[in-house]
């Protein structure tokens, strides 16, 4: 049975569809919301920001635990010489305590207070941030998930048209047995059937690049495959809808946060200005070689800082310059901010009418490959309008799938800029 020149140009044309592979599958199918939710809590960013907040925790832990009493068990062994002259309260060379000691700061210029506000607005900005690392590894993967079904889609054209080649080249081989046609196109497409192999052993490099980066990213055995997913399938929102919701995005939250902590580091400096109070205390268990046989004393004591060489000063000051900058860096992530989504949102826009644009494109380039393939059939055209057209349809199919996949990439980018995973059961 043979195939008619229009079958073998439908049968290509569907090899290079989205779900057609060439190679069966050897590990597990991935789409883009199973290989999140299933890597997400691995990533490294993610782990690292979740460690910084349990230091967090602890620095906290530590400074609520300042606010407690101490208690610590003492003993000593005192011995001395004996004196030239003996009083009669001497009590011997030897003195011996095990006690109790405990100690209480009662006031402390109010900077242990500043210091827990202090972690607190540093532990809201580290969940800000894990958030935030969350929907950095989001765009990352999307960015790795799409080239890699890009670097496919790529090798599928090349594919196809090495096997639009190889039925160029059988057909002109009967026609040149006939004398229907010149040696030398069958030497032209032959040379072009070369080029095209070429351009087919490059795209399966590429997509072994882009599948390792991809494994790499998302700690994945390398034997998988991909199923092509979209972040989301909701029609684009208006510019509005994203600009408000970008300004709660968790890198914006957490830059606010850290900006507040540092305000309630000037709180915290300019707490060494003010006394101080404590209270200690010891219980003796054992008391020997003392006068006085009490069982307990305490001190309480006030301190007052009357100069320090201008060092409490300066580092309120310094406190006061770091909220500064830490307010100025703040305003300038929420302008970029704002302009990244104004950006990604008018370049969406754009895409789209381009997308409609390049499916024309590869939908006429398809129709006139069929048409010139009937026409030098019957000797109207000649070899090299052929190869120029079964070009412009692969060139059609790259470029069509070039822009599908950053446009794709793109919505995903616009959604996590407006503090979005957009994958089912993401958080």
């Amino acid at each position: 049975m043979t195939c008619t020149p229009l079958l073998v140009v439908v049968i290509g044309f569907l090899s290079v569809l989205p779900n057609a592979r060439a190679d069966a599958p050897t590990g597990k199918i991935y789409g883009l919301t199973d290989l999140y939710r299933s890597t997400v809590d691995g990533a490294e960013t993610v782990r690292s920001k979740i460690e910084e907040r349990t230091q967090i925790e602890e620095t906290k832990s530590q400074g609520t635990g300042a606010l407690m009493p101490t208690i610590t068990g003492v003993a000593t062994y005192y011995k001395a010489g004996l004196p030239s002259n003996v009083t009669p309260g001497y009590t011997g060379d030897t003195q011996k305590t095990v006690k109790l000691t405990g100690k209480e700061y009662l006031f402390k210029g109010t900077s242990e207070y500043a210091f827990l506000r202090q972690t607190n607005r540093l532990l809201e900005g580290k969940e800000a941030e894990i958030d935030g690392s969350r929907l950095q590894y989001f765009v990352d993967l999307s960015a790795a998930y799409y080239d890699a079904l890009l670097k496919q889609a790529l090798r599928n054209h090349s594919q196809t048209e090495l096997k639009l080649y190889d039925n160029q080249i059988g057909e002109l081989r009967s026609r040149v047995k006939i004398g229907r046609t010149r040696a030398s196109d069958l030497l032209s497409v032959q040379a072009a059937r070369a080029a095209s192999e070429a351009r087919l052993k490059a795209a399966e490099s590429d997509l072994r690049i882009s599948k390792l980066a991809l494994a790499n990213l998302a700690r994945i055995p390398i034997d998988f495959d991909l199923r092509e997913e979209a972040a989301t399938n909701a029609p684009l929102e208006s510019l509005d809808s994203y600009l408000k919701a970008s300004e709660a995005h968790p890198d914006l939250v957490a830059s606010r946060k850290k900006r507040d902590a540092a305000e309630e580091q000037i709180a915290y400096q300019r707490g060494y200005h003010f006394p101080t109070l404590d209270l200690a205390g010891n219980y003796y268990l054992k008391k020997d070689g003392y006068t006085n046989d009490s069982k307990w004393d305490a001190t309480l004591t006030l301190t007052v800082p009357i100069f320090s060489g201008g060092i409490t000063q300066s580092q309120v000051r310094q406190a006061a310059s770091v909220y500064r900058e830490n307010e100025i860096n703040t305003g300038l992530l929420e302008r970029n901010q704002e302009i990244q989504v104004r950006t990604l949102h008018h370049t969406l826009v754009a895409s789209e009418a381009e997308l409609k644009s390049f499916a024309e494109a590869v939908d006429l380039a398809t129709k006139a490959y069929e048409r010139i393939h009937q026409d030098y059939k019957f000797g109207l055209v000649t070899n090299l309008d052929l190869l120029n057209s079964l070009q412009t349809l692969t060139d059609a199919k790259r470029n069509y799938d070039q822009a599908r996949y950053q446009h794709l990439l793109e919505r995903a980018r616009l959604e996590a800029d407006a503090g979005r995973i957009p994958v089912a059961g993401a958080s």
